[in-house]
Formats: structure tokens, C-alpha cells, sequence
């Protein structure tokens, strides 16, 4: 080393080792190496940036490069030592990742083949169920849940099915049960049928707690609002909170006349007749036709002391059911006609096709006996 490199280098050397920035540091290390290629100082620290770049090789060879250099140099020797110990435990532990990595390979390839396996079974299942095939669905999705315990569906249809097929209602209460705990939210059906269930253990407030939950999870599924219906009207005995129930299936079912008439009854019978009057106004107005309206108008008059008014309704009643009857009597012997007209229309057509056939005989014979009366030819005129 000339005394200018010197002079550079120990002039800027712990400017150097004091920079942070990793690169910089190295840029001068390796311009200070090409100045002086044996520079001990500057090798040796190049090979610490390099051991904590991970670069454990190329870390090696530039400590036994210092230490060739100045072999009574304790550290050097001492930085040797740990990078070759360093080496062998990460070759092994390099084995052992790779040992690692192909038992984790294993594993998911299992992992795979087995959920294959899995939805296979479920595809299964589902298809059976819905081919009505009860003894086969039930099998597979019990196969399923060994898998997957925690799967809503399979838990649900293993609930029907335990009752469609073995009318086991408490274990179809357990699966219900489960498929809920499963699945709290947007798992209507399954409250609506343990509901239903619990209805034969007579625990009608539990009853009342699963259908309000159906009910709130599928707002547009009519029959949850006649199942809460029937259990405040017949288990719980609350008529009017009932008829809300009921009121609120109507707005689902609009063309069924039967229901309609039942809400009525209802109306009756806890004397709801502000509702009843404004509901059957209603009714006259989407279908004045039927005249049972009339007879159920009447009938509100006459229980609110209102003779005049129901006499003039049950006539009107009485006045559309004649014409009704008269309708279905017209259309009754419309219908008669028809069949009579068709039936002669057939008859004539029939007569026809044997007049023709007569008159085809006719000309047959005709032509026949004409043929026969012609006089022989003679072979020597």
C-alpha cells in the first residue's frame, strides 16, 4: 500500500464503517481491494456484509481469504470456524425442509384425494335426496357429516329424513338442533321444522321463538306466517295476536278465496268488526261477483244491530247467487246442446257415408248388369 492509499484509506475508513447504507459500504470496500488487493481490513469486513446478505459461501471464502493473508489473526480464524459450522447446520437444516416440504406434499395430496372423496359423497347424497331415493341420501349424508359435522345442509335432510323414514322425531329434533347451532343465520327451514316438532312435546313457547325465527329469515315464505298462526290460535291461546299472523299470510295467498272467508271467521269471533267491515269492503271491490261477500256483509250488519242494512245485503246476496245459479244452469244446458248437436252432427255424417255407399252398391250392380246383358261377339262376323 502506497502512503496516498493509506492516507485515503484510513482517511475515510470510519466514515465507511459508520454507513448504513449497505451498498456504499460495499462500493468502497471493493474500490479500496482494487487499490490494495491484500487488504486484510477491508476483505474481512466485505465478508461480514456478505454473512448478513445470507450469502454464506461467498461469506466463507473471503474469511479464509483474510485469514491467508494474517493467520495469526485470532478472529479471522474465529470467523472461519463459525461460518463452517454455520454451513453444516444449514445444510441439514436444508435436508430437513426439503424432508419437511415432501411430507407436507404427501399430506396434501391425501388432503385432496380425501375431500374428493368427500364432495363425491355429498354430490351423492344430494342427488339421492332429491330423487326421492330416502334410504340411499340418508347413508351418504351421514358418510358426510363423519367429515364435515359441522355441514347445515347435510344436518337438516338428515333431520327429514330420520322422520320421513324412521318417524324418529327426537333424533330429527337433535339434527334440527345441530343444523342451526351449524348455521344461526339464513337457516330458516330448520327452525321452521323443529318448531313443528316441538309442538308434539307441548313446548309452545320454544314453538313460538323457532317459527318467529324462520319467519324472520324467509319473510316471503307464506306458510311461516300460517304456522305461527295456528300455534297462537290453537296451542297458546292468543286469538288476536293470531289473526295479526294470519293477516300478514292473506297478503301472500290474495286469490285464495277460502282463506279469505277464514280470516272473516276469525274476525267474528273475536268481534274485530272494524277490521271486518274495512277487509269485506275490500273484497266487494277486487270481486263483487261472489255472493257469499253479501251473506257475510249481512251477517256483520245484523251483529251490530243493523237489521235494515243486512236485510238489504243478504238480498243482494240472495239476488247474485240466483243469477250465479242461473249462469251455472244456462251454461249447464249450453253444454247439453253442444253434446246433442255434436251427437247428430255424427249421426247425419254417418247416415251420409251409408247413403254413399248404398249409391256407390247401386251404380256397381248397375254397371254389372248391363255388362251381362251385352250380346256376345261372334268370332266369324
Amino acid at each position: 500500500m502506497t502512503l496516498i492509499q493509506g492516507l485515503f484509506f484510513n482517511k475515510d475508513y470510519q466514515s465507511f464503517v459508520e454507513e448504513q447504507d449497505v451498498e456504499k459500504k460495499t462500493q468502497y470496500y471493493k474500490q479500496h481491494l482494487e487499490l490494495n488487493p491484500n487488504s486484510n481490513n477491508a476483505i474481512n469486513n466485505l465478508g461480514l456484509i456478505c454473512e448478513k446478505q445470507d450469502k454464506k459461501q461467498e461469506t466463507l471464502n473471503l474469511f479464509k481469504q483474510a485469514f491467508q493473508n494474517n493467520k495469526e489473526n485470532i478472529s479471522y480464524s474465529s470467523n472461519i470456524q463459525i461460518m463452517l459450522y454455520d454451513l453444516k447446520f444449514y445444510d441439514k437444516l436444508q435436508n430437513n425442509v426439503r424432508q419437511l416440504l415432501n411430507q407436507a406434499k404427501s399430506i396434501q395430496d391425501r388432503i385432496e384425494q380425501k375431500e374428493t372423496y368427500i364432495v363425491k359423497e355429498k354430490r351423492l347424497a344430494h342427488e339421492y335426496f332429491e330423487l326421492n331415493n330416502k334410504k340411499e341420501a340418508l347413508k351418504y349424508y351421514q358418510k358426510n357429516i363423519e367429515f364435515y359435522p359441522n355441514s347445515p345442509k347435510s344436518l337438516h335432510r338428515i333431520g327429514l329424513l330420520q322422520i320421513s323414514l324412521n318417524n324418529n322425531k327426537n333424533e330429527a329434533i337433535k339434527y334440527f338442533q345441530k343444523s342451526i347451532q351449524a348455521k344461526p343465520s339464513n337457516n330458516a327451514q330448520a327452525y321452521k321444522e323443529l318448531g313443528l316438532l316441538q309442538i308434539q312435546r307441548q313446548q309452545y313457547t320454544l314453538v313460538k321463538q323457532n317459527l318467529m325465527k324462520a319467519k324472520e329469515q324467509d319473510q316471503q315464505n307464506k306458510s311461516q306466517h300460517l304456522n305461527l298462526s295456528r300455534n297462537e290460535k290453537k296451542y297458546l291461546k292468543h286469538m288476536k295476536q293470531s289473526i295479526i299472523y294470519f293477516e300478514d299470510f292473506i297478503k301472500f295467498c290474495q286469490n285464495n278465496q277460502d282463506e279469505k272467508f277464514n280470516l272473516i271467521e276469525m274476525y267474528f269471533n273475536e268481534q274485530e268488526y272494524a277490521k271486518l267491515r274495512q277487509f269485506i269492503k275490500q273484497l266487494i271491490k277486487d270481486s263483487s261477483e261472489n255472493y257469499k261477500i253479501y251473506f257475510e256483509y249481512g251477517r256483520l250488519e245484523y251483529r251490530e244491530e243493523n237489521y235494515y242494512q243486512a236485510i238489504a245485503y243478504y238480498e243482494m246476496d240472495l239476488k247474485k247467487k240466483q243469477i250465479k245459479l242461473l249462469f251455472l244452469l244456462i251454461q249447464d244446458y249450453a253444454i247439453k246442446i253442444y253434446k246433442n248437436i255434436k251427437r247428430l252432427s255424427n249421426i247425419t255424417q254417418s247416415i251420409i257415408n251409408q247413403k254413399k255407399q248404398v249409391v256407390e252398391g247401386i251404380f256397381y250392380w248397375q254397371s254389372r248388369a248391363l255388362k251381362f246383358q251385352q250380346p256376345e261377339k261372334s268370332y266369324f262376323n
